[in-house]
Order: C-alpha cells, then sequence, then structure tokens
C-alpha cells in the first residue's frame, strides 16, 4: 500500500466549502487522480481491481475492499460495536456448552446459561460499500487518468448525511489517497434502490420458492451461498415461521424469517458474519434503510457471530424468546428482561 494519508477525523473545508455549492439533494463521493503505470505493476491498487492485463492499464470491479487494507475498510466489512458506559446496564443471557464428565464425544454436552449485567453496545452493521475504477485516458500511458467513486449515492437531507459521507471519503481515501464529492445525477428512486431494503413475502411453506428466486439469474446467489441458504432456511424453520422474508432487488442477498410482530431474524448471506434477531415491530423494522436496521443499542436485539456454538445459542434464544410471547414461562431459565 502507497504512504498516502489515510483518514479525516471531519469533513475536509475544501469539501465542505464544494458541499454549499451544489444545489442538488444527491451527492456522490468520486475523485480523479493520475495513476503511474509502474504503480499498478507493482501492484499497489490491486486490493480495489486496478490491474495490468494484456500490456493496458485494466479496472475491475466494482470492488468491496478488504478489511486489511486499514480500519476504515474493516469498519466497512466487519460493521464496530461501542460499548455505550453512558447509558443504563441491561440483561443479557450468555450461553455455552460444556462436556459431560469432561468427555463430550463419550458423554455429548449441555448447556449453560447465564444472566449478567452489562453495557449496552451500539452496533454499526457493515456497510459493504464498493469502489469502481473508471480509465479516463489511453490505458496504456505510463500515466493514467482514473475515477475512483463509491458505489452509492448520499442525501443531503438525510439526518445522518454528514456521518455517512465523513466514512464514504475515508474509504476512497484510505483505498485510493484521494477523495472528493460531486453532484448526484440519480433520481430519487434511484437513490432509494441504493439505500433501502426492500422485503420480498413468502409463507412459511413456500421455502423452494424462496430459494428459486435467490439462485436464478446472474445476480443469484453462488453455489456455497446457496447451501449456506438451504441450511439456514432450515434452521428457521424448526420454530414456527409466519414469513418468510427475502431482500429484493439489490439487496437481494438479505434473506429472514418473522415469527411475530416483535420477533424477527436475518442474515446478509454474502457478507454477514452474523445473524440478528430483533424485537422491534415488524411494521417499523420494513421501513428502515439498511444502514438504519439495526440503529441504536442491542437492547431490543440480539447478534449472533458465527463462532463455534452460535447455532445452539440461536435455537435457546429462540425457544426463550417464543415462550415468553406466549406467555409461558422459558423452562430453562424464565423471561427474558
Amino acid at each position: 500500500m502507497a504512504n498516502w494519508k489515510k483518514s479525516f477525523n471531519a469533513i475536509p473545508e475544501a469539501i465542505d466549502a464544494k458541499l454549499t455549492q451544489i444545489k442538488e439533494d444527491y451527492v456522490i463521493v468520486a475523485a480523479t487522480k493520475k495513476v503511474k503505470r509502474h504503480d499498478v505493476e507493482t501492484e499497489v491498487y490491486d486490493h480495489i481491481g486496478l490491474i495490468i492485463k494484456d500490456d493496458a492499464v485494466f479496472a475491475e470491479g466494482p470492488v468491496v475492499p478488504d478489511e486489511s487494507v486499514g480500519r476504515t475498510s474493516a469498519y466497512n466489512v466487519n460493521g464496530r460495536e461501542i460499548v455505550r458506559k453512558d447509558l443504563p446496564k441491561i440483561t443479557k443471557t450468555f450461553i455455552w456448552e460444556t462436556p459431560n464428565f469432561g468427555d463430550a464425544s463419550t458423554y455429548g454436552t449441555h448447556t449453560h446459561y447465564n444472566d449478567r449485567e452489562v453495557y449496552q453496545r451500539q452496533i454499526f452493521e457493515p456497510r459493504f460499500l464498493a469502489i469502481a475504477c473508471e480509465l479516463m485516458s489511453d490505458p496504456k500511458l505510463d500515466t493514467v487518468l482514473v475515477k475512483f467513486s463509491i458505489e452509492q449515492i448520499f442525501d443531503k437531507k438525510s439526518p445522518v448525511f454528514r456521518e455517512d459521507l465523513l466514512f464514504a471519503l475515508n474509504l476512497l481515501q484510505e483505498n485510493t489517497g484521494v477523495a472528493d464529492i460531486f453532484s448526484g445525477e440519480a433520481s430519487r428512486d434511484e437513490f432509494i434502490g441504493t439505500v433501502f431494503l426492500d422485503w420480498e413475502v413468502f409463507p412459511p411453506g413456500n421455502a423452494d420458492q424462496l430459494i428459486t428466486s435467490m439462485t436464478k439469474g446472474s445476480h443469484g446467489l453462488p453455489p456455497d451461498k446457496q447451501k449456506v441458504l438451504s441450511a439456514r432456511l432450515r434452521m428457521f424453520q424448526k420454530f414456527p415461521v409466519k414469513q418468510l422474508l427475502k431482500g429484493t432487488n439489490s439487496f437481494g442477498s438479505y434473506v429472514g424469517a418473522l415469527y411475530a410482530d416483535n420477533l424477527v431474524v436475518f442474515e446478509n448471506l454474502n457478507y454477514g458474519n452474523a445473524l440478528y434477531i430483533l424485537f422491534d415491530d415488524w411494521q417499523e423494522i420494513s421501513q428502515r434503510s439498511r444502514l438504519d436496521l439495526l440503529k441504536g443499542t442491542d437492547e431490543n436485539f440480539e447478534r449472533i457471530v458465527h463462532t463455534n456454538g452460535w447455532d445452539i445459542k440461536f435455537e435457546e434464544t429462540m425457544r426463550r424468546e417464543l415462550a415468553t410471547r406466549s406467555g409461558e414461562r422459558y423452562r430453562k431459565r424464565g423471561k427474558r428482561r
């Protein structure tokens, strides 16, 4: 990686001034840069798909930068958690497995539960913003002009516009060494299509139809993700599902299940390293943007990371939540909160 400035603590003054000159509601994060062919040959830009092919500079992508590039790239792929010590503590249940008589292979395991008062955590879901490279000059020159851009449009009227803009600027700066903004020419519908997650609803018995809809066409899930999809749906249907859920359009990798108006499970199959159980009202959840889906702290949702034993934790959490909603006392540890 080249030795360029990695990030900004605040939106740079020059970009802030440019914002006041842009009259349109939408802006894009993009910048042009003179790129030396030697730098491309020495793989300075490989991580964003700018490579040498057929003796010329060639742009692949768009590419979601790898988490190893830097802090912002890691947040973009993995999300971020902040411990909110300024907020009241909440009760969380911790679940883990222990071998029976010290030998799980012979005697199996048993599940432990422990309630603890913990600080709330603010979860920032991974954004998965991609960077596109566009050649603006002859690709065989010793120095080529390249436009780098973030594949999302930003709405100046959004209450989190400046926060989102700073994040995108830092992602572009960290990966390319340049950052700037331009007026966005997209329509409102095109903008909404990049941000808002619409759900297609399937009856509980239509898992096969949901799988077909997520695997067909040029943008369908690859074979490895199809196996994950089938496994997730089998797991979801271990409990009485009211509706199966699928993200539409560019969010076709989202899959979930509705069990009650205030109990929804979902996961992003393309990028997910965690499964989410939400306790908010479904009608309100369905209207949120993708980035606002987990807005707030983890008081109203459970985030189950796909580490060893995550499936056991999911099943136990679901049993507890369903028992609570049916008015029954959870047989293993009582009611949640």
